[in-house]
């Protein structure tokens, strides 16, 4: 059985770390971030324990969701993958 991965592509790496808080210093921030892609890498890995939602119609059909401290990733599971699409910053429409 092959090992599942979470894959980050560059541009929704480059989206994520470009995320400023203003109550927080970068370094601060980084570390934050940090966690919290550790924390979906947790949940998404995680078979049992889902925090997921997927689109079952319309244009966004196969396209789930997950949501942690505000912060929305929206990603595909691919065989053994699960890509990530997109995030979304607290408060971004």
């Amino acid at each position: 059985m092959n090992q599942i991965r979470v894959l980050w592509p560059k541009p929704v790496q480059d989206k994520l770390f470009s995320y400023e808080s203003r109550h927080f210093t970068k370094e601060v921030t980084q570390r934050y971030l940090t966690g919290l892609v550790l924390q979906f890498e947790n949940i998404l890995l995680n078979h049992i324990l889902s925090k997921t939602y997927t689109e079952e119609y319309g244009v966004y059909q196969g396209v789930s969701r997950i949501v942690v401290s505000k912060f929305k990733v929206y990603y595909e599971r691919h065989n053994e993958d699960i890509i990530i699409l997109a995030i979304k910053f607290p408060g971004e429409n």
